[in-house]
């Protein structure tokens, strides 16, 4: 019986067509704000991609897999790369929804598949952002409370506890989550504010440690350096397959694209400014690897970095003490920026969730004053604390290694459907046009 509603006694679908059915990401009724230009969209993207990850993680790289040939490696991830960050570009300016990889599975595969994909991806996101926390408080740790930091000690741990399990309460980063999640529930333009500002801080630490190396550095110690204890030396002391693996290690480093697409929703002109911002953000982050990467092994010998200092401690074997303390409060800062990014996309990943009925729909509720998923913040804030409470920091850095790649590789096979899918339908509207025509041509 037809209505005005349509044919409501229709046969429902099955439970096996209910799995893979498809939705468009461009179905989502929730009110956000439309505030944020391609500006904010690109130190969003910034913020995330480069963050702590070129304070703490190149130098560990450099000494212990790839040496000066980092700065190779840098570009043979960056290139390996670019194709996702295309596959990004295009979905980006495809849909005006949030996007992620679980919008663009759901909108290619169905609900199976995205739900599949969606619960590791948050599950991976919320434990990265409890390592990024955790990795904060043990560098406020080290560098500004020379570890007398206050801490919650569990003193049976060692004894009862598996190795996998955190032995204390980090006091910092749960004081670091708390402090995103006020800074998401006022708004995101303030997000973007504190973005701005932090980027800018690194941006000028960063050019003052590259001015820095020119200064102090030499071509031979980037050149020539060799290892006594193991005869390594050169740029390549770990030969051909340091680099390669170099790659696959910092290829993480660029995980942060995500973050500028799962605020297309939020952007004045997504079609235009969220592929734009993608792309700057990548070629800005890849040149600046390539130059601090290049800075760090031209200012010391590779052989003599510490994991545990860093840059900041190729600065006090040059007995700069004032540039030591600004990086290190860039590397604070930086990790604070990465924690407000991902917590950003990990309540509008969340927000999808609920409005498709994965989770509670109440947790996509939007605050009326701040028009930001104000529940979605709140819970995943407090996931994110239960991560840094129950895992150890080497756990968090396993669970997180392969998260990155996996999503990586969803977003292109889902690209690649997509445009297959779109132009099998051309083909079949341009082929019943056709045939329409032909018989419209053949009635007398």
């Amino acid at each position: 019986m037809a209505s005005c509603f349509g044919n409501y006694n229709c046969k429902p679908p099955s439970f096996f067509e209910r799995l893979f059915q498809k939705s468009s990401p461009e179905l989502q009724t929730q009110d956000l704000k439309k505030c944020l230009n391609i500006f904010d969209l690109t130190v969003q993207g910034l913020a995330h991609i480069v963050g702590a990850g070129i304070f703490i993680l190149t130098p560990g790289v450099i000494r212990m897999v790839a040496g000066p040939g980092l700065v190779v490696s840098y570009l043979l991830a960056a290139a390996v790369l670019i194709f996702t960050v295309l596959a990004y570009m295009d979905l980006g300016g495809r849909y005006r929804g949030i996007g992620n990889a679980y919008v663009y599975v759901y909108a290619a595969l169905g609900e199976f598949a995205a739900g599949l994909v969606g619960t590791f991806i948050m599950t991976e996101m919320a434990l990265a952002v409890g390592l990024v926390a955790v990795g904060f408080g043990q560098n406020m740790d080290k560098f500004i409370c020379e570890g007398n930091a206050h801490k919650l000690q569990v003193e049976y741990s060692s004894t009862f506890l598996p190795d996998y399990l955190a032995e204390n309460v980090n006091l910092l980063a749960i004081a670091l989550m708390l402090f995103c999640c006020i800074i998401n529930c006022i708004g995101v333009k303030q997000v973007a504010i504190v973005n701005t500002l932090t980027v800018a801080f690194s941006s000028i630490s960063l050019a003052m440690y590259c001015i820095i190396s020119c200064m102090y550095g030499s071509s031979k110690t980037f050149a020539d350096s060799t290892d006594p204890e193991t005869g390594r030396g050169g740029v390549f002391p770990y030969g051909f397959s340091g680099v390669v693996t170099g790659a696959a290690v910092v290829v993480v480093s660029f995980a942060g694209f995500e973050s500028v697409v799962s605020l297309s929703a939020e952007a004045k002109n997504s079609k235009r400014d969220v592929p734009l911002a993608t792309g700057l953000s990548f070629g800005i982050s890849v040149l600046v690897y390539l130059l601090v990467s290049a800075a760090i092994s031209y200012l010391v010998p590779w052989y003599t970095l510490n994991e545990s200092t860093g840059i900041p401690g190729s600065l006090q074997a040059h007995g700069l003490t004032i540039p030591k303390f600004i990086i290190v409060a860039a590397i604070l800062f930086a990790s604070g920026s990465v924690a407000l990014c991902c917590l950003t996309t990990l309540a509008r990943g969340l927000m999808v969730l609920s409005e498709d009925g994965l989770i509670f729909s109440c947790i996509g509720l939007v605050a009326e004053c701040s028009k930001v998923p104000f529940i979605a913040t709140v819970f995943a804030t407090v996931v994110i604390i239960f991560f840094t409470i129950v895992f150890s920091y080497e756990i968090l850095i396993h669970l997180c290694a392969g998260g990155a790649l996996i999503t990586f590789v969803a977003v292109c096979f889902t690209l690649i459907i997509i445009s297959y899918s779109k132009q099998k339908e051309v083909v079949d509207e341009s082929s019943g046009l056709i045939q329409n025509e032909v018989m419209t041509e053949e009635q007398p």
